[in-house]
């Protein structure tokens, strides 16, 4: 935080891989997904998948919005946790609750406890692009 500061934080480099795989038609979907992180020495892989239900293709009334939809889904940190995760989608917002399941080594301390997260993501759009 100061400008004479030794200490050096390393570029963090993210890569992520991301999909919606409707199934045959119907309001059902997959939606498999790599996350990357790399800073420094440290790394981090998550993968897994949600389900999500598109409820505005379920032929309900939403008025203007863009999409309607709730997921669940499962995840594992390489190494070290599972995680379980509830969204909501509301137009451009998503909304969300995820849990870490800690299962590697450390769970000898945290007694396979976790970490709750709750989140609130933003999609901003080109014009005539989603």
């Amino acid at each position: 935080f100061l400008s004479d500061s030794k200490d050096r934080l390393s570029h963090r480099y993210s890569a992520f891989i991301h999909s919606d795989l409707g199934l045959f038609g119907t309001i059902l979907s997959l939606q498999p997904a790599v996350y990357y992180h790399r800073q420094g020495q440290f790394q981090e892989i998550v993968y897994g998948t949600a389900l999500k239900l598109d409820m505005k293709k379920s032929g309900g009334y939403v008025g203007t919005m863009n999409n309607l939809s709730a997921s669940i889904g499962l995840f594992h940190r390489w190494g070290d946790a599972l995680i379980s995760r509830i969204q909501l989608e509301l137009a451009d917002f998503k909304f969300g609750f995820s849990y870490d399941f800690n299962i590697s080594s450390l769970q000898t301390s945290s007694r396979i406890r976790g970490g709750t997260e709750l989140f609130l993501a933003y999609q901003i759009k080109s014009k005539g692009r989603r």
